[in-house]
């Protein structure tokens, strides 16, 4: 059983036991890989601020997080796109927001982000 800490608790939910995958890229040739959904009814639309609850699909993103005990870490979130409720909205459709667990399109989470900025400027100013 994974336990999630932290902001990412208020918002997302991990689905099963985390599994380890082979990868010959990773230091031990072992990689840890976490699914996860998000638990928010409803998202706001970023265009107008109108709350949203209406699906339109579903889609996996897969972000590198912090290793754990040197074991690269995976966690694969399932992301939902809304449709927007008003019609005047520019947008018709909408992902939702993952908060401050990872930035839109990112590729990693907000923690890694912020350690791989810490060591970065620890080690090159």
């Amino acid at each position: 059983m994974l336990i999630v800490v932290g902001s990412a608790a208020n918002h997302l939910r991990v689905e099963g036991d985390p599994t380890s995958l082979t990868d010959p890229r990773a230091p031990d040739g072992v990689r840890l890989h976490v699914r996860a959904a998000t638990t928010r009814l409803e998202a706001t639309c970023p265009a107008c601020s109108t709350r949203a609850s209406r699906v339109h699909s579903t889609y996996r993103r897969t972000l590198a997080d912090l290793a754990l005990q040197g074991v690269p870490v995976d966690v694969e979130v399932a992301v939902r796109r809304f449709r927007c409720d008003n019609p005047a909205c520019p947008r018709g459709t909408f992902v939702e927001s993952l908060g401050d667990f990872a930035a839109p399109r990112a590729q990693r989470t907000q923690r890694l982000a912020a350690m791989q900025a810490r060591v970065g400027l620890a080690l090159g100013g």
